[in-house]
């Protein structure tokens, strides 16, 4: 009897992590097995696995803070942005170029960041909720007054001199994984447990899926939004930190690479609903790995870059389609 319990058990924990996800994950294993056959050589190198981790752990910590305000019935467009302001304020406490040993400790200068992201988050939770602005234009709205605001703060200027212990975290590793894609794992097993497990995670799904019954049912409104986005901005300000770690400087254009459409790309691949009160962590995780693969082993193979690009927003339409589709069967 306990042996068939424990076969029970393992079978419902297994299917409580990778339900819905199946398709996805069956394309990812086809795009490995693909790019494996075509140029096998390159791509399953372990120079070429590392890289993949590296590029997909930017989009991916960004993506699972999307994916809550998916989630919550919204988009967070100013995501890109927060990444740059984030690389442009760590940068400029821990530059030499600012002062000597820079301003504050590598450790402040990134609490630093990871705070006025969590601000920026709440802001636009705030114009959401109380101001009633639709999450596309309040976040589309504060994604230009974030960037403008990097170029006139900083004065659209790089900052060098960061310091070694900063930038290392690009090129270390924990247990044979690089730094940026260990930290990027953390997170989402953080993100699961929140979602799956905590009154929040699940007042976000609420609110999601019907923001009148959530709130006729006790949930805040308020500090739900409030909540979502501002988890968003901390996400995409990790990001950024990381990704200004990788770079070496603070640039003032980082996270102007379209980071949030990817993010919501990889939300929405790994079968998160735009109309709200549907997604998964796991699948967002696989989602970024796909998104990221295609690039990856789309230039191994020599595709134009033009094209890779083109692809991943025909499988944003197809992926968005699928949904609606699915959704009003």
């Amino acid at each position: 009897m306990s042996e068939e319990k424990s076969k029970t058990t393992g079978k419902s924990l297994t299917s409580k992590l990778f339900s819905g996800v199946g398709p996805i994950l069956l394309i990812l294993i086809a795009l490995f097995v693909v790019f494996s056959v075509i140029r096998g050589d390159v791509f399953l190198s372990g120079d070429n696995i590392q890289d993949l981790l590296l590029s997909t752990a930017v989009n991916g910590i960004t993506a699972l803070g999307m994916t809550c305000c998916i989630i919550c019935g919204g988009v967070d467009l100013a995501a890109g942005s927060t990444i740059g302001m984030a690389a442009m304020v760590v940068s400029y406490f821990t530059s030499g170029q600012i002062a000597e040993g820079g301003l504050v400790p590598v450790f402040v200068a990134m609490l630093i960041a990871v705070v006025v992201g969590a601000l920026i988050g709440f802001i636009n939770g705030i114009l959401i909720n109380d101001g009633g602005l639709p999450p596309f234009i309040a976040t589309i709205g504060m994604q230009i007054i974030i960037r403008q605001s990097i170029n006139l703060i900083f004065e659209a200027r790089i900052i060098a001199q960061l310091p070694t212990e900063f930038t290392d975290i690009a090129l270390n590793t924990v247990f044979g994984i690089p730094v940026m894609a260990f930290v990027w794992f953390v997170l989402a097993i953080i993100t699961w447990l929140m979602i799956k497990f905590t009154p929040f995670g699940r007042n976000i799904f609420a609110v999601g899926s019907n923001a009148e019954t959530a709130r006729l049912s006790g949930i805040s409104l308020r500090a739900t939004r409030c909540g979502a986005w501002m988890y968003s901005g901390v996400m995409s300000a990790i990001a950024g930190i990381l990704l200004c770690a990788r770079l070496g400087n603070g640039i003032p254009s980082t996270g102007s690479e379209n980071y949030e459409f990817m993010a919501i790309a990889s939300s929405v691949v790994g079968g998160a609903s735009m109309s709200g009160g549907e997604g998964s962590v796991i699948g967002t995780f696989i989602g970024a790995i796909i998104l990221q693969t295609i690039r990856n082993g789309g230039i191994i193979i020599g595709m134009n870059a033009h094209l890779l690009e083109m692809i991943v927003g025909a499988i944003i339409i197809i992926a968005v389609l699928f949904d609606k589709n699915s959704g009003s069967n």
